[in-house]
């Protein structure tokens, strides 16, 4: 039986590709857990729907923790307002959010699993 929830939470995998030290020209990718919070179809249409909505709004909306996200020192980095949003000015890690965001979302992940992709 499928049960209505509100305000769904759901842990993903996000990769993040980011160049390589040891191998100029290359990348690496290194791999977190985010929280991330359904955000109901209305107000989804309704961010995107501002001509000035951006990435960072979505993720403002929809990024409510973490896990395995460690500051430069190698510590972990607690969740919060002004972390997420230092984490999201990377291009790199905010377009990773985000694919990883709409991924869990239409369930692409789960259909490449499945295609043994």
């Amino acid at each position: 039986m499928f049960r209505i929830q509100v305000d769904q939470t759901y842990p993903f995998p996000v990769d993040v590709r980011v160049p390589s030290d040891a191998a100029p020209g290359q990348f690496a990718t290194h791999r977190f857990t985010a929280l991330f919070r359904v955000l109901p179809t209305d107000e989804a249409r309704a961010l995107l729907a501002k001509p000035d909505s951006l990435d960072r709004d979505l993720l403002g909306q929809v990024l409510v923790g973490w896990r395995d996200v460690a500051d430069e020192d190698g510590q972990p980095l607690p969740f919060g307002d002004e972390a997420r949003d230092r984490l999201c000015r990377d291009p790199r890690v905010q377009a990773a959010l985000v694919d990883a965001y709409r991924k869990s979302i239409s369930g692409e992940a789960v259909a490449a699993r499945r295609e043994g992709n």
